[in-house]
């Protein structure tokens, strides 16, 4: 399967952020019911193609983001729709109560789009490796959480919010990644995405910007004959939890991917639905419950076990 993996995703690099202002650009040609809130945080989160262009549309709120949420959920009971933009860090910790309370809580119409979460954000430190938030959003009620592969993932998840009513959460990531999906790719959400048939009796499970390297793990994996599914698990919440059971039915053995922490993660969420209504044996990789240290976002891969080879390793001492 040396070439396996060009089959599977573009040689191309896409970024998710610049994908969403894009599709933001897109909406603003056609209606003006919605607003682009920012902290301070406009040319990280690739909003600020935006503002140039729509700025009659934008609401720069500083580094105040308790207030820029507080704002947004102001908004959205006189029908706007708020989109809010800010680093994963800051809205999952430092805006957690206006969340919570502000937006989740009435369940009001505000939709919030996150970079810079996991490993991924590189030497900006651990102060920005945001490996909790998953966690933490899916314990509210009422929030629907996004997390995309690519920018075609991301481009129908933004045409989600807009034709959905209530909050969501959409994690866009950092680096740019390789196309998966193509043109023919339709959206659901809560519906994991089978990504790779696979010939054995295993399942991988991956979620957004980590994806490249779980395909790469399994271009190592077939050079030893093993030759896993994998899915896509793109919509954290709801989970049409069937439809996961059904497509992993031939699988023993379910290992999950994610740059988070294993720890109520995506790992949490596959062990809980397996663990209720179909029991097999779940091996979270992930980040092991510690803090990172600094680095570019491959180094960081390496030294905690989400490169394609550590991801691999893992996978065939596991099996074998």
């Amino acid at each position: 399967m040396s070439n396996e993996s060009e089959l599977i995703y573009s040689k191309s690099l896409f970024n998710v952020r610049e994908a969403y202002a894009n599709t933001l650009c897109k909406h603003a040609k056609q209606r003006k019911d919605f607003l682009v809130l920012d902290s301070d945080s406009k040319e990280p989160t690739k909003i600020d193609s935006f503002y140039k262009e729509y700025p009659e549309l934008c609401i720069s709120l500083g580094i105040a983001e308790q207030n820029m949420v507080s704002v947004a959920a102001g908004l959205a009971t006189v029908g706007l729709i708020p989109f809010v933009n800010s680093y994963a860090q800051f809205i999952s910790m430092r805006a957690l109560d206006q969340v919570r309370n502000s937006i989740a809580y009435p369940n009001v119409n505000v939709k919030i789009v996150v970079s810079h979460y996991g490993l991924d954000v590189g030497k900006d430190g651990v102060t920005h490796q945001t490996i909790e938030d998953i966690s933490i959003m899916r314990a509210i009620p009422n929030l629907v959480i996004l997390n995309p592969i690519d920018d075609i993932e991301c481009e129908q998840m933004v045409d989600y919010c807009f034709d959905s009513t209530g909050p969501v959460y959409l994690r866009t990531g950092k680096s740019s990644v390789p196309r998966i999906h193509n043109e023919s790719y339709l959206f659901r959400v809560g519906q994991p995405d089978l990504i790779l048939e696979g010939k054995d009796n295993i399942s991988i499970i991956a979620t957004g910007n980590i994806m490249k390297n779980a395909i790469d793990a399994i271009s190592l994996l077939m050079e030893h004959g093993i030759a896993p599914r994998l899915i896509n698990l793109s919509t954290l919440k709801p989970i049409d939890e069937d439809k996961l059971i059904e497509l992993t039915e031939v699988s023993e053995t379910i290992f999950t991917v994610e740059d988070h922490n294993i720890f109520g993660g995506l790992g949490g969420i596959v062990s809980e639905i397996f663990a209720t209504k179909s029991p097999k044996k779940v091996i979270r990789i992930g980040v092991n419950d510690q803090f990172a240290e600094a680095g570019t976002s491959d180094e960081l891969y390496a030294k905690y076990g989400l490169d394609a080879k550590s991801i691999a390793d893992k996978i065939f001492k596991e099996i074998k």
